[in-house]
């Protein structure tokens, strides 16, 4: 059981979350990042491109913001 008369417990119902995440979320948000440009020489002749631009949708889903907050040693 969790002790609501716990310091910890009494700060976490005091905090106001919203002034802690608003300078944590840009930086946490998902990002473009520019493509690159390659050519080259393979088995199959020259080629020439742009790769690995944009956002990807792909990877482990992303954890609230609390979350990365608390883990980072803040107190949520």
């Amino acid at each position: 059981m969790i002790d609501l008369q716990h310091p910890m417990a009494v700060l976490a119902t005091r905090l106001l979350r919203a002034v802690i995440e608003a300078p944590v979320a840009p930086k946490l948000a998902r990002q473009a990042r520019p493509a690159r440009q390659a050519s080259g020489d393979d088995l199959a002749g020259q080629y020439s491109g742009f790769f690995g631009g944009g956002v990807s949708p792909a990877g482990r889903p992303r954890l609230p913001i609390q979350r990365h907050v608390h883990i980072h040693g803040g107190t949520f």
